[in-house]
This record gives structure tokens, sequence and C-alpha cells, in this order.
């Protein structure tokens, strides 16, 4: 009776040991955008998953460590550096805002570039793939890792301004607004659709706004410039940024007049 107790009481104090050398920690890092146009989805979101992983502590009874993070590319990676995990620990990454891709990138592969930044203005250095911090995280080395992001994974509606001809820019103004007479009607969608936008704005102001452009591009011929084919153009590059979600829709009948000068128009010289 005494030997069964005592291989009972060694029996106990064994799994107090591993209950103990098993106990581990969740790191909860939250990424919320609270400053764009969605933010009050993203603040929604944030409040379910905090509870979401309080919960989840609770029902596995580790600790919970909810690192605060401050929303922009420096604050994520200094979190990562000043965390400390132990080789028992899981981490649990969340972001929630906007996300987007650029055409034919390399870096982050089919993840999406997270678009970290407080302020309004667009930013193209304010996004961090999230496969970038995903490996960050990895050099932790916790026991357990999960990355997730809800956001956008589309091609980036609006870049860099293409070249454009200095004096070019002004001939096709010229051309639209001054040899063009008729009338235009456009919408950004069809009947029943939705129109889409990011926080550097419409899907299809910036598709026409890129297609002006386009047209003022170094190697642009002013013969083919007519507004048929920049709303076609703009057409197309709304397509393809809503993933064939919106399509515009427009109707025009414009012919070409010759620029006549207005009494009282004052002609300014330079580069028109």
């Amino acid at each position: 009776m005494y030997k069964k107790t005592l291989v009972l009481l060694l029996m106990f104090q064994f799994n107090l040991i591993a209950v103990f050398a098993q106990s581990s920690t969740l790191h909860a890092i939250m990424l919320i955008d609270e400053y764009s146009d969605i933010a009050s989805a993203c603040i929604a979101d944030k409040f379910k998953m905090e509870e979401e992983v309080q919960i989840i502590a609770q029902k596995t009874r580790m600790q919970l460590n909810l690192v605060q993070v401050d929303f922009s590319k420096n604050g994520i990676f200094q979190a990562i550096e000043n965390l400390e995990v132990g080789e028992n620990d899981a981490i649990f990454f969340y972001f929630t805002g906007h996300g987007y891709r650029y055409e034919d990138q390399e870096q982050c592969g089919k993840y999406p570039y997270l678009y970290l930044t407080k302020i309004e203005e667009h930013l193209y250095d304010a996004g961090t793939c999230l496969e970038e911090i995903n490996e960050e995280l990895k050099r932790k080395a916790p026991r357990l890792l999960v990355s997730l992001a809800d956001c956008c994974n589309n091609i980036l509606p609006y870049e860099e301004p293409i070249a454009m001809n200095p004096t070019l820019i002004g001939e096709v103004y010229k051309k639209l607004f001054l040899q063009s007479e008729g009338h235009i009607i456009a919408t950004s969608s069809l009947p029943g659709q939705y129109s889409f936008a990011t926080n550097n704005g419409g899907y299809f102001t910036n598709g026409f706004l890129e297609s002006i452009r386009d047209m003022a591009g170094m190697d642009a011929d002013l013969n083919d410039i007519t507004w048929e084919k920049i709303l076609n153009r703009t057409t197309a590059k709304t397509i393809i940024n809503s993933d064939s979600r919106q399509k515009p829709q427009f109707n025009l009948s414009v012919s070409r007049r010759e620029e006549k000068e207005v009494p009282g128009m004052v002609i300014l010289p330079g580069n028109n």
C-alpha cells in the first residue's frame, strides 16, 4: 500500500512538472486600421478578434500577451523586435485594413502589401509585405505561428505617374477641350453594380486620370487622342482594377472643331 501510494505521488508530481513545463503564452499582435475610410469596419473587427483571443487563452489556459503596436511600418517591426517568445509560445498576428499588390510583383509573391499609415495622403512607401512580417515572426521561433490578414489583394489602381512631355500635355487638353464639340455622359458602373474605391480614390476616377496621362506620354501621337479612346481606356482600367466587379458606361457624340479665338481670351505663352 505504501509503495502504491508512493508511485501515485511520484506520478502526480511528474504530471504537475509536465503541466508547468508545457505552460505557454499566446502573443496576439493586432494591426488595426483605425484611420482610413474603412476605419469603422476595422474597429468592429478589432473588438471581435480581441474578444476571441481572450476566449482562446481562457480555454487553453495560455497566458495572453496582447501586444500594443503603432499602426506604421516602424511600429510593427519594432514590436516584433521587442517580442520575447518562449519555445512553447504561440504567436497570433492579425491585420485588418487596406491591402494591395503590384503588377508582376516579385517580393511578397501571392500575398498582399499591407497599407500602414495614419494619414490620408497616399504614400507609395507606406506598404509592408505580409510575407515579410511573417518571416520576421518566424525568426522568433514560436511553437505555433498564425498570420491572418483581412484586406484587398488587387493591383494598386493608381501607380506613379508616367513620364509626360510638358508641352504635349497642353496639346492634349487643347484637343480635348478646345477642338471638340458635342456631348459626353459617363458613369462609373452599370445599373445594379457597385463602384469601388481605395483610400486613394475611386477606380473610375483614377482610371480616367491615368488615361489622359497615357495620352501625354513621351511617345503619344496627337492624332490618336480622342474622347472615345480615353473613355475606352478608362473602362478597361476600371474593369481590371475592380476584378470585373464594375464596368463604366458612357455615351458620346463628339466631333472635331477648329480652335477659334474667343474675344477676351488670354493666350498663354510657354507650354500652353
